[in-house]
């Protein structure tokens, strides 16, 4: 049996905001195969399994996790597959095989590519790529940015939740922003210090030897291992991402709606996000 490592002070602590609809899908797990050397597995929530030798690369299109973007970097470049940026923004595709003419369309806005060429047009007026559109593996792939940002989207890229995690994000900017990073803190922290500790009394109490009762922010530090962080580290396009406590335990909160992903630290090996009721971990254990 193989088994995985935790490194986790939560793995996925329970979520206690049942009256909240949820959205979009960022729920993922990335692990180590078996040991650091082995690289690492990637498990998304609709079963897609992937794995990656050093650096795991996910892309989130609107707040949903796309197991089947196959990212390639080029020259700095990222390149995703024209299917996959096409289909998650709705906008629909014509390919002249003849020219090597790549048409997408979009309520009004219409761009034009050729393979190869790195000269586009947007509704009739050029402009240049960075990196021209190619086939590769059979597939016909685009520059994200270029594509984006024609169709009124934000792309962005991040590194700062954890370590050998990439997030490329795109996002839709029809969408008015409801929540301000401090009441996304806010609610990240009011998650973990008031739902999750009072609810896991008992077992922290028994494995840790820890009352977490009269815990709080600033007092954590002196009561346990672990830090109060209260940052908002990074922007997912759809989500803050909130580390709750220093490299840690995290929360992904919805700019539009305020709900509210728990982000397990490390959890098994690196990256866990989910909105459902999972196991929950303290310190260094096996799985």
């Amino acid at each position: 049996m193989k088994c995985k490592k935790v490194l986790a002070v939560s793995v996925i602590f329970s979520l206690f905001m049942a009256n909240i609809a949820y959205a979009a899908n960022p729920k993922v797990e990335i692990a180590y195969r078996g040991s650091v050397e082995d690289g690492l597995e990637i498990e998304y929530d609709d079963g897609t399994v992937k794995y990656a030798d050093d650096n795991a690369m996910l892309m989130m299109i609107n707040g949903d996790l796309i197991s089947n973007a196959n990212i390639i970097i080029k020259n700095g470049t990222t390149l995703v597959p024209l299917r996959i940026i096409s289909e998650q923004l709705k906008a629909d595709v014509a390919w002249n095989a003849r020219t090597k003419t790549i048409t997408i369309v979009k309520g009004s806005n219409t761009i034009e590519m050729k393979v190869g060429n790195k000269s586009a047009k947007l509704n009739h007026k050029s402009f240049k790529m960075n990196y021209a559109p190619q086939i590769i593996n059979g597939y016909t792939y685009v520059p994200i940015r270029a594509v984006a940002e024609c169709f009124n989207a934000d792309v962005g890229y991040v590194t700062e939740i954890r370590p050998k995690v990439r997030i490329v994000w795109v996002q839709d900017k029809s969408k008015t922003v409801k929540v301000s990073k401090s009441e996304a803190i806010k609610k990240a922290t009011d998650l973990y210090f008031n739902d999750f500790l009072p609810e896991m009394r008992d077992y922290v109490l028994e494995y840790n030897h820890i009352d977490v009762n009269n815990i709080t922010p600033s007092n954590i530090g002196e009561k346990s291992y672990f830090k109060y962080s209260g940052k908002c580290l990074a922007d997912l396009g759809e989500y803050y991402y909130v580390e709750v406590l220093e490299n840690a335990v995290g929360v992904l909160v919805d700019k539009y709606n305020g709900a509210c992903y728990p982000v397990g630290g490390y959890s098994l090996g690196y990256l866990s996000i989910s909105d459902d009721y999972g196991d929950t971990h303290w310190g260094i254990q096996w799985q």
